[in-house]
């Protein structure tokens, strides 16, 4: 995370993970960065998507054309990552512990 920051030149003051029903992370105006507590099991490839999205509404707040654009420079395979991140479906079993779900895994 700190090197997407870094590369973003963009400010985090608060990292925190947590169970989250309706997206994978978000990032405030404050420069807090949540996790999705079921992000981090995912390949870390997914992970480095959707804080280098996330980042990047540091610039751009929305998600248009000139937000992709500047995506896609970051991250030319941004719409595969996307694509798989968005097939995993926000789980329902949020309650579950993390390390009960990453035993079931291996």
């Amino acid at each position: 995370m700190d090197v997407w920051a870094e590369r973003l030149g963009a400010t985090v003051n608060r990292i925190q993970v947590r169970a989250m029903r309706r997206k994978w992370a978000s990032f405030s105006s404050k420069g807090n960065l949540t996790l999705a507590r079921d992000l981090l099991i995912l390949p870390p490839d997914l992970v480095e998507y959707a804080v280098c999205h996330e980042l990047l509404h540091s610039r751009l707040p929305d998600h248009g054309k000139g937000f992709r654009a500047m995506l896609a420079a970051w991250m030319p395979d941004w719409r595969e990552r996307e694509r798989r991140l968005m097939g995993q479906g926000i789980p329902h079993y949020i309650s579950v512990p993390l390390s009960a779900r990453a035993k079931c895994a291996r």
